[in-house]
């Protein structure tokens, strides 16, 4: 390909795939700063292996290879990231909705992200790229390099835990 080819190709990802990954990041770090951070990242990374000329195949799910080694990479560095942060740093809700209706939204992700607490890394990941980001399961096999019945297996389980957490 050429490279005026790739760079639009890049592009289009870019602007399609940015808000989702935005959101992936936001999910698991609980830090829109620190989403920013690694979304810039993840798109840097990708470019600089494009630039070299190594050729990607699928570039969808090469960015999300990307993001999540750079997600495994930032937890690596920071061994947890609190609730704490996430009100720290506030919500962003820009729209003009009712303080009400605000403080609502704010607690309901709150306790979405404390029962998420009893999910390992693997299965929070799936869940938030089956629910959060709308994947389907063969779009999430292809990102994790498994077959798509052993992701349903273990979103069904992820499921199933988190049931029984709320459950209790």
């Amino acid at each position: 390909m050429e490279i005026e080819k790739i760079k639009q190709q890049y592009l289009e990802h870019y602007d399609e795939l940015s808000p989702a990954l935005y959101r992936f990041f936001v999910f698991q770090t609980s830090n829109t700063e620190v989403a920013s951070d690694l979304l810039q990242e993840t798109f840097l990374k990708t470019w600089e292996y494009i630039s070299q000329g190594k050729p990607i195949q699928n570039l969808r799910a090469f960015l999300y290879q990307v993001a999540r080694n750079i997600l495994t990479d930032y937890r690596r560095k920071k061994k947890s990231s609190s609730l704490e942060s996430l009100t720290e740093t506030g919500l962003d809700f820009e729209s003009e909705t009712d303080i009400l209706e605000e403080e609502s939204k704010h607690d309901d992700f709150r306790y979405v992200i404390e029962k998420f607490k009893i999910l390992d890394t693997e299965q929070k990941e799936l869940i938030t790229l089956r629910y959060v980001e709308d994947k389907s399961i063969s779009e999430i096999a292809e990102i994790l390099q498994e077959r798509p019945n052993t992701i349903s297996v273990k979103i069904h389980r992820a499921i199933e835990k988190l049931k029984n957490h709320i459950n209790q």
